[in-house]
């Protein structure tokens, strides 16, 4: 596990809208405006307005949960306290990205050329 740092700069995210989502057999990249790209290889919850969170352990399997965010811009981006990231959209849906490997990768942020990789 890498764990994202719970002091990185991670205000870039906040006003971007998510324009595309992806799904491969083992990913989920998330293309948003802005030249920021979200790449998930690791489990990942979805939860709406308070609602409890779902946990996808796949996705494919969770990736049907993201589609309703297209056009939906992040309000707040967070480090979690196990290193994940935690992002809220103005619809008022959280996402939830676990860094949950101890071998590989569990997500990357891409912001242009900048790489966080977790």
């Amino acid at each position: 596990m890498y764990r994202l740092s719970k002091d990185v700069d991670l205000e870039f995210l906040v006003g971007v809208e998510l324009h595309q989502v992806c799904v491969g057999k083992n990913e989920v990249i998330l293309n948003f405006d802005h030249d920021v790209q979200i790449t998930i290889l690791s489990a990942f919850a979805v939860g709406d307005r308070g609602a409890p969170f779902t946990k996808y352990d796949d996705a494919p399997t969770g990736a049907i949960a993201l589609l309703p965010l297209l056009h939906c811009t992040v309000s707040h981006a967070k480090a979690t306290d196990e290193g994940g990231l935690l992002l809220t959209f103005g619809s008022g849906v959280r996402l939830e990205v676990f860094d949950d490997s101890d071998q590989y990768e569990s997500y990357w942020i891409a912001h242009g050329k900048q790489e966080i990789i977790v």
